[in-house]
């Protein structure tokens, strides 16, 4: 989605560089490959683990970012999703582990 769009959406895209927003976008879809690609194939199962840990630290920063810009109304999905991916990192590490093929 060009930028202009996404600043229309909400207003810190169109205030930061765009390298920055691509960079946020690449970590995200890079992060939701790396929790569901391992799973699914079964190969190196234990990669989701550190995709998982990559996507906690990347809503950890964008929690701290918002609240910085005084934009806590964006604060609520960052910590849904923050819950999902520490659920990925802590509970099926130990407890639905899935065996490699």
């Amino acid at each position: 989605m060009p930028v202009d769009k996404l600043a229309e959406m909400w207003i810190w895209p169109g205030q930061v560089p765009s390298w920055f927003l691509h960079l946020t976008g690449i970590l995200d879809v890079a992060g939701g490959i790396g929790v569901l690609l391992p799973a699914m194939t079964r190969i190196q199962p234990r990669l989701r683990v550190y995709a998982a840990l990559g996507c906690t630290l990347l809503q950890i920063a964008a929690i701290i970012f918002h609240l910085s810009r005084g934009e806590a109304a964006a604060v609520p999905l960052n910590i849904v999703l923050l819950a999902l991916s520490v659920f990925i990192l802590l509970g099926r590490d130990k407890q639905a582990s899935i065996a490699p093929r």
